[in-house]
């Protein structure tokens, strides 16, 4: 299907509300596709010259985002994730430490991606356009961008992403914060390691904790989406400390010499910093994730930030997802938190009867908490697990 058909328009409205959505990744296709099932009008504004592909590799869906896609014809819950009973924490030579009953959903970036790009019209999704500037009144907003365009509407919803260029200017006083460590991930295809390997793997995740330091792997759904035994990929996250300065910089100056800032995508690492990987494998990590590091040839690194807002809703204008939280990937939460904003900010403006500016009002709290909520438990887990304390196995501390 092309696109959510409207479900319930909005009382009241003798025209559909005009929506501007800068960004096109997971935060600003959910709040498309959230808005467009209102019967509002909706126009998405990535940047990015093309598809964008394999960002951020596996990650967690939560049963509200299944379900939501599921009840509007987007995708079922087996074209996308793949179901994991077990968590499983192992010593330094691969031996099991102990082993919990912990249901979860994973998934990966780029086949949650496609399967929302597929649903939202091409006509209203548009490549190649960022947004310089915005202004409103008490009737529209004001939007301009590089491409010359400028546009008017009744809601401007920014879902920039980490690096928000529409928060910079709402707030120029909020910044990333890194937080002193970078993830190392990978993706392997299941073809390529030895079937011991993923024998051992399937069905649960699992999880080794060293000094100052954890790595993590489970099964995500192979690049075309498949789930079948042989299709799938192994995905790994490894948490390490990097001081911040000469040292970060180092790393993330790519392979073609251009200084990065916020992460470094596959094939773009380094050479000495992909056989630094392979390296430390060899050297610190139990024979199932050694396999997986080694095995994998292009590594990525995204360092660790931290951004919370003081104010999500500004007038006709709000902030959504990583433009105003992004907290640490331990939550497993940062794709829920958006899809959740996006759901709730529909529901808002139904209630509201498209009174754009009361409905933001009442939608903000229950954003801002979740945000705080969901910042402060990052950042506890994350002390934790850099600081090597192993924690109680039941709790529910799995990782994007």
């Amino acid at each position: 299907m092309n696109g959510l058909i409207p479900n319930r328009a909005i009382p009241g409205r003798t025209r559909p509300l005009r929506v501007l959505i800068a960004g096109g990744s997971l935060g600003g296709l959910y709040a498309g596709l959230a808005l467009r099932s209102m019967g509002c009008d909706v126009d998405i504004f990535e940047r990015s010259q093309g598809l964008m592909e394999d960002r951020g590799a596996g990650l967690s869906v939560h049963e509200a985002m299944l379900a939501y896609l599921e009840e509007h014809g987007i995708a079922t819950s087996d074209e996308v994730n793949i179901y994991c009973r077990l968590r499983r924490f192992v010593d330094r030579d691969g031996k099991t430490l102990a082993v919990s009953w912990a249901p979860q959903r994973r998934t990966s970036w780029d086949v949650l991606y496609r399967q929302l790009r597929k649903a939202f019209p091409d006509a209203n999704y548009h490549f190649n356009e960022e947004l310089l500037s915005f202004d409103q009144d008490d009737s529209a907003v004001h939007a301009k961008f590089k491409s010359g365009k400028t546009l008017d509407a009744d809601l401007l919803v920014c879902a920039d992403g980490v690096h928000s260029h529409c928060r910079s200017i709402l707030l120029p006083q909020v910044r990333p914060q890194y937080v002193g460590y970078v993830a190392w991930r990978g993706v392997v295809q299941e073809r390529d390691v030895a079937p011991e390997v993923v024998d051992e793997l399937k069905d649960r995740f699992t999880f080794y904790q060293m000094p100052h330091s954890h790595i993590l792997t489970y099964l995500i759904p192979g690049p075309k989406g498949s789930v079948a035994p042989g299709e799938r990929r192994l995905n790994w996250v490894w948490c390490i400390n990097r001081p911040d300065g000469r040292e970060l910089e180092e790393l993330l100056l790519d392979n073609r010499g251009q200084q990065r800032h916020f992460s470094v995508p596959p094939g773009f690492l380094g050479e000495d910093f992909v056989r630094w990987i392979h390296v430390h494998a060899k050297e610190m990590l139990p024979p199932v994730f050694r396999e997986e590091v080694l095995a994998t040839s292009e590594p990525f690194v995204q360092p660790i930030f931290d951004v919370s807002v003081p104010q999500m809703a500004f007038g006709r204008i709000c902030l959504l997802g990583d433009a105003a939280f992004v907290v640490r990937p331990h939550t497993t939460s940062g794709t829920y938190k958006a899809s959740r904003a996006a759901i709730d900010l529909a529901e808002c403006l139904y209630e509201f009867k498209g009174e754009v500016m009361s409905a933001l009002k009442a939608w903000e709290p229950e954003q801002m908490r979740l945000g705080y909520e969901l910042e402060r438990q990052g950042q506890a887990l994350g002390l934790e697990r850099q600081g090597n304390a192993l924690g109680d196995h039941s709790q529910s501390t799995e990782e994007d």
